[in-house]
């Protein structure tokens, strides 16, 4: 995992270290909540977590007495990648974003910057299918603006476009955090600006200019998806053509290269074209392999490697099938119980990712993986019980696309995704319905997650 990826690991689950450094060493409920409660999390830089203590400078060395070896091995636990942290307490009132010897990352700029933490050079697997576009990446992040501007990535859903774009992003505030880097996809840039140019207010749409002309590195995401929408196109090519001008970068991704674009003015096909175009292709059987191996060795090495080998012989469509694949074996041995899973499991486990000469049905786990990638949700986090916002919301989207895509019944798609009661369903899917009915830029990002479903099986 990177620092940025062990950071959002400990955020998430922060409450729960806490509560279990309270249970495991018998801390009082006077004693955690003087002192534990208010504890946050502040950074990773290399071995160490940075904590803070919220105004409470007269009582740091009582506090790193009392309580760094504990926050020490439940971090290290909790972590778990045979690394051994350190705990540094630190009040508010001091500057704990003060660099050391090493870069210290500001994830509030990764934040800012729309990056996913998941989404690194570290952990994209390099293949003859995507060679050419991965070393352009690197070089683009290596010298922004300079070298190859604009780079226009193109190739069919799920292949790691977005994952190159988002690792641009992090490499360059790694290098300079002084950066302004934005990834923005085209449903996003949509959204934003079709109400500006509607509401037809000045201050809006000069607020919506201001942002993504100030921009140094911008990362758009699907550009395919901007056609026939001639005010939006305009807009963004407006912003291209600033940003070009000013020797900022642009780095573009779509299913299609230039030259295939119907739709577009000629003028802007040739200005994407005067960089470098990459494209990026279905995975070799050793890439797949390769992935399979990563993805395993990120679950324990559960399987045999002739469960991956099976898997990546498959499954050769594109990465997400791939990897859809391989976590619908962990749920199909978590749902029957089975510990010792044979090839028979496997095949009945992926039959619906095999790639077949007919058009593959609409099945409720592929809305599930559009869904969950969507919304950068991991698919054990809409399968839980949480009621968080941020899990009912696409958990509520899940229902009504099975309800509308599919023909499973309410009951069966209650079974499948681990609720009790399919009243619980229905209630969901009607409220994704009006919300649809009443909301047009909502409708827009529903048909987005539609066309990802359809395009990508």
């Amino acid at each position: 995992m990177t620092e940025i990826e062990k950071f959002y690991l400990l955020n998430d689950n922060w409450d729960k270290i806490k509560k279990t450094v309270k249970d495991t060493y018998d801390i009082s409920n006077v004693a955690y909540d003087t002192f534990i409660d208010n504890m946050k999390l502040d950074s990773i830089s290399e071995n160490t977590v940075y904590i803070i203590i919220p105004n409470k400078k007269s009582i740091i060395s009582f506090i790193t007495k009392s309580y760094t070896d504990f926050f020490t091995v439940t971090v290290t636990e909790f972590i778990n990648d045979g690394i051994s942290y350190n705990v540094i307490f630190k009040s508010e009132e001091e500057d704990v974003t003060q660099k050391t010897n090493t870069t210290k990352l500001d994830f509030n700029l990764i934040e800012k910057s729309n990056l996913n933490p998941k989404f690194t050079f570290d952990n994209f697997v390099r293949g003859d299918n995507n060679s050419f576009a991965l070393e352009a990446s690197v070089a683009v992040a290596n010298a922004p603006g300079i070298e190859f501007n604009p780079l226009f990535i193109y190739g069919n859903s799920g292949l790691g476009k977005t994952h190159l774009l988002h690792s641009i992003g992090h490499y360059i505030l790694e290098k300079d955090n002084t950066k302004n880097v934005l990834y923005v996809n085209c449903k996003s840039f949509l959204n934003e600006l079709i109400p500006a140019i509607s509401g037809g207010k000045q201050n809006i749409i000069d607020a919506f200019r201001k942002k993504y002309l100030s921009v140094d590195i911008l990362l758009f995401d699907d550009i395919q998806f901007i056609k026939d929408k001639k005010s939006s196109m305009e807009e963004f090519f407006y912003t291209f053509e600033y940003l070009c001008n000013n020797n900022k970068a642009i780095v573009i991704s779509s299913d299609k290269p230039p030259k295939e674009f119907e739709d577009f003015d000629e003028r802007y096909i040739s200005r994407f074209s005067m960089g470098l175009i990459a494209d990026i292709q279905p995975p070799s059987y050793e890439t797949r392999y390769a992935i399979l191996q990563k993805l395993n060795s990120q679950h324990n090495n559960i399987f045999n490697d002739e469960v991956l080998s099976y898997i990546s012989t498959n499954v050769d469509t594109d990465i997400r099938s791939l990897e859809g694949a391989y976590k619908n074996v962990i749920q199909y041995a978590r749902i029957y119980g089975i510990k010792d899973i044979t090839i028979e499991h496997v095949n009945e486990a992926i039959k619906e990712y095999i790639s077949f000469n007919k058009k593959r049905p609409i099945t409720p786990q592929k809305i599930m993986n559009a869904v969950a990638e969507h919304y950068n949700i991991d698919i054990s986090e809409l399968l839980s019980s949480s009621r968080r916002s941020e899990v009912v919301f696409p958990r509520q989207i899940i229902y009504y696309l099975c309800s509308t895509m599919t023909g499973e019944t309410q009951q069966n798609i209650a079974k499948l995704l681990d609720r009790k009661d399919h009243s619980t369903v229905i209630s969901g899917s009607n409220k994704i319905k009006e919300k649809v009915e009443k909301d047009d830029n909502f409708r827009n990002e529903i048909e987005v997650i539609k066309n990802k479903i359809t395009s990508i099986y």
